[in-house]
């Protein structure tokens, strides 16, 4: 399973290795609706909404969102070259892929608004769930799944097709919230029934890929907020406002600082793993 198909003449069809369902333009669709992906569809509306009335995301504010971004963005070009296929599970808006104009660049999500963004972007897209990925087994060089994992039903499911359709020595990178407080997704006047249903911190996550699915632990690297300090500070607003600033100006991607600020001054926002894919 997985494996290209092959038309009449024994030609690889190419990317897919099963046929869409149907096609909705020009994008195909290969997972029917249900009440996750109306739940997603809601998201998506309330989202494009809120960029239609000046808000670029009701959801985290824009600062924080490119925070994150650079984060993982940083990491995608270390491990990534011009030309590499690769995969964002959980595209979006094409944001992040966006970026990377000169690789070969795939995604996947279960909203038709996001995809239909993402497809303005360049990006090739399908309509998908993440436990059930169409592509070919082995066909992406790199996979980068940000903001993903917490929201699936089926976790393992959703990593071991992520990991079918990556190469063998290929590279994962996951992104994810940092030890998160689950409480507010369970308040009676929280607008969605299916959001972030799990956390996760760095040990936890190593050793699900490690143990349960045998790749290899590569690195990890901390997005944080510099306002949002572990320490104390006896400095009135104004000092902490100018300390953390300078902070954030000096040490936001340093690769020999960074994670030791991270985790010594900072509370992480979110944390990105990078894995490889064993090579059997």
């Amino acid at each position: 399973m997985g494996t290209c198909m092959e038309s009449k003449s024994g030609t690889p069809l190419g990317l897919y290795a099963r046929l869409p369902k149907h096609m909705r333009d020009g994008i195909p669709v290969f997972s029917e609706p249900d009440a996750f992906s109306e739940n997603y569809d809601q998201i998506a509306r309330d989202h494009l909404k809120a960029m239609q009335n000046g808000v670029s995301n009701p959801f985290i504010q824009e600062e924080l969102w490119q925070t994150l971004e650079r984060s993982t963005l940083h990491l995608l070009r270390k491990y990534s070259f011009p030309g590499s296929r690769v995969l964002d599970v959980g595209v979006g808006l094409g944001r992040l892929l966006g970026q990377i104009p000169d690789r070969d660049r795939f995604g996947t999500d279960v909203t038709f608004e996001y995809l239909e963004a993402a497809k303005k972007c360049g990006i090739d897209v399908c309509c998908a769930r993440a436990e059930d990925l169409p592509y070919c087994d082995g066909f992406f060089e790199v996979i980068v799944c940000t903001d993903v994992l917490e929201h699936v039903l089926d976790l393992n499911a959703t990593i071991g097709s992520v990991l079918r359709v990556l190469k063998k020595g290929g590279i994962l990178i996951v992104r994810v919230p940092d030890r998160e407080d689950l409480s507010p997704y369970m308040a009676p006047g929280y607008p969605y029934r299916y959001s972030h249903l799990r956390s996760f911190d760095e040990p936890g996550l190593r050793l699900l890929f490690s143990r349960v699915f045998h790749c290899e632990f590569v690195e990890s690297y901390y997005a944080f907020a510099c306002y949002d300090v572990k320490i104390r500070l006896t400095l009135p607003p104004a000092g902490k406002w100018l300390v953390t600033q300078v902070l954030k100006r000096t040490f936001p991607y340093s690769r020999r600082w960074h994670n030791w600020i991270a985790k010594k001054l900072f509370h992480p926002l979110e944390i990105n793993v990078v894995f490889r894919k064993a090579d059997l």
